[in-house]
C-alpha cells in the first residue's frame, strides 16, 4: 500500500499518462468472446458476453522493482487511475465499453500495472450491439457483425494486434462457452479506412443448421411429396378437396412462422421463395382437385363449356373431311326393299332419302357432321347420295344388308367417357408435382453447394 500510495501521489486521473502533452496514449485492443447469447435476426441485433483486454503505458506509475521488495504488478482501483474511454459506435444500449452492473463492480475493478508502466484492464460485458441480417442462405445462414470501437477523448490512438488471424482466433475463444445454435468462424479486430482512429471487431458466425433442418425444411419436402396423394386418393372417396386444402393451410401456417423469424427486408431468403412456390402449387393443387372432381362426375347429357370446346372441335374436323380429295361423288348401290333404316353409333339424326328406282322413301339414321354417304342398298338399282344437314362435308359410308361399319372418333369417346378424362388429368398433374419437387431439391442442393465453396 505504501507503494501505491506514493505513484499516486500527485497523480491526475484526468490528464492522459504522458510526458508530453502532444504524445498520444496507444491503446492496443484484444476481444474476448466468451458467450453468443443470442441473434435477434427480425430486429437484428447481436447480444454477446465478452470483454475487451486494453494495454497501454502509463508513464507516471512505474517503479524500481528491486529497490521496492521485487514487486512485479500491483493492482489499483479503477476509479483512482486513468484508463481509455472506448465507445461502441453500433451499441444499442450502452455506449461506454465498461458495462458495471453496479457501484459494487465499479469499485472493486482493478486495473493491473508491471513496474515499467505496463497498464491493463479488462472491460466488457454483456454487449447489445446493432447487425444487418443476411438470410439469403437461411437456414444455412453465414453472418458477419461488427463492434465499433472510437475513442471519446483527445490523446488516444486505438491499436490493433499484428497477430496472424489464426492466433487472433484463438486467444478470442480461449474462454468461450459452444453456443446451441451459433458457431463462431472467424474474429478479427480491423481499421476503418474512411474514419480516423476507428476499429470494428469483426465476429463471423454460422447457424448450425440441424434443429431447422429437421423441425422446418424436412417436413416443407414431406408435406409436398403428400400433395401428390391428392390425385392417387380415388375420387369416389371425397376426401380430394379437404386433404388439398389442409396441405394448403399448412404451407401458410409455415410460411408465417418463417416470416416472424426473418426481419422485414427487400432481400428473401431462399427457403421464403421455396415456401412461395410450395403455397403457388399447393393453390393449383386444390384447384386441378376440384376440376377433376366435377369432370368425373359428368354425363354425356350435360351441356358445359367443355362440351361447347368439344363440338367446336367436331365442327373443326368436319372441315378437314371437306377438304379431302375422296371427300365427294357417289356410288352405285342396290337396295332390299325391306331394308329402309340405317343405324349408326354416336349421335344420331334421322334424314328422308330418296332412292331412284324405289317406290318408297329410306329414313336412314346417320350421326350429325359426318359428311356424304354413298349407299348401296340390295334391291334397288338408283344410286343413293345423302347430304347430311349441320355439316358442310360429305361422310362415305357402306352397308350390306344388317352389318354396320362405322370408325368411332375421339370425340364421341371423349364426351361419353369422362372418367377416362378425369383420370388422364391425375397422371398429369402428378407426373408434374413429381417433377416439381426433384427440381425444387436440386435447385437448392447446387445453391448451397456453391454457397459452401
Amino acid at each position: 500500500m505504501h507503494l501505491t500510495e506514493k505513484l499516486l501521489n500527485n497523480y491526475s486521473r484526468n490528464l492522459p499518462p504522458t510526458l508530453s502533452k502532444f504524445d498520444y496514449v496507444i491503446v492496443k485492443v484484444e476481444p474476448f468472446i466468451d458467450l453468443i447469447l443470442r441473434f435477434n435476426e427480425a430486429e437484428g441485433i447481436l447480444s454477446i458476453f465478452g470483454f475487451f483486454s486494453l494495454l497501454w503505458l502509463d508513464a507516471y506509475i512505474t517503479w524500481n522493482k528491486t529497490q521496492n521488495n521485487d514487486i512485479e504488478f500491483l493492482l489499483i482501483p479503477i476509479e483512482d487511475v486513468w484508463v481509455p474511454k472506448l465507445m461502441i459506435g453500433n451499441s444499442v444500449q450502452k455506449r461506454t465499453i465498461y458495462t458495471f452492473d453496479n457501484d459494487f463492480d465499479k469499485r472493486t475493478d482493478l486495473v493491473r500495472y508491471t513496474h515499467d508502466g505496463g497498464a491493463r484492464v479488462l472491460a466488457g460485458g454483456v454487449i447489445d450491439t446493432a447487425c444487418e441480417a443476411n438470410m439469403y442462405y437461411f437456414p444455412f445462414d453465414t453472418q458477419n457483425c461488427d463492434i465499433e470501437l472510437y475513442e471519446e477523448c483527445f490523446g488516444i490512438y486505438i491499436s490493433i494486434t499484428n497477430k496472424s488471424n489464426q492466433k487472433i482466433l484463438q486467444t478470442a475463444l480461449q474462454m468461450h462457452k459452444p453456443s446451441s445454435e451459433w458457431e463462431i468462424k472467424n474474429v478479427s479486430p480491423v481499421r476503418v479506412p474512411s474514419k480516423m482512429n476507428h476499429v470494428k471487431i469483426q465476429i463471423q458466425f454460422e447457424r448450425k443448421p440441424l434443429f431447422l433442418c429437421i423441425s422446418l425444411v424436412v417436413p416443407v419436402f414431406l408435406i409436398s411429396f403428400v400433395n401428390v396423394f391428392v390425385f392417387i386418393l380415388p375420387i369416389d372417396s371425397g376426401e380430394r378437396t379437404s386433404l388439398a386444402v389442409t396441405l394448403f393451410l399448412t404451407f401458410v401456417v409455415v410460411i408465417t412462422m418463417v416470416a416472424e423469424i426473418l426481419p422485414p427486408s427487400s432481400q428473401v431468403s431462399v427457403f421464403q421463395l421455396l415456401l412461395f412456390t410450395k403455397v403457388i402449387t399447393s393453390v393449383l393443387t386444390t384447384i386441378m382437385a376440384i376440376i377433376t372432381i366435377s369432370i368425373y362426375n359428368k354425363n354425356e347429357n350435360d351441356i358445359s363449356w367443355l362440351m361447347i370446346l368439344y363440338k367446336s372441335f367436331g365442327k373443326w374436323k368436319c372441315k378437314q373431311v371437306q377438304q379431302e380429295p375422296n371427300g365427294q361423288g357417289s356410288s352405285p348401290v342396290s337396295v332390299r326393299p325391306e331394308q329402309t333404316t340405317t343405324n349408326f353409333r354416336g349421335r344420331q339424326q334421322q334424314i328422308p332419302i330418296d332412292v331412284p328406282g324405289c317406290q318408297q322413301q329410306m329414313p336412314t339414321v346417320v350421326p350429325v357432321c359426318s359428311g356424304q354417304m354413298p349407299t348401296v342398298v340390295p334391291g334397288c338399282s338408283g344410286q343413293m347420295s345423302t347430304v347430311v344437314p349441320g355439316c358442310s362435308g360429305q361422310m362415305p359410308s357402306h352397308i350390306q344388308g344388317y352389318q354396320q361399319q362405322i370408325a368411332t372418333d375421339i370425340l364421341g369417346r371423349l364426351d361419353r367417357d369422362w372418367k377416362l378424362l378425369a383420370h388422364k388429368i391425375d397422371c398429369c398433374c402428378i407426373i408434374v408435382l413429381i417433377l416439381e419437387l426433384l427440381f425444387e431439391m436440386v435447385a437448392l442442393t447446387v445453391i448451397f453447394v456453391r454457397k459452401g465453396s
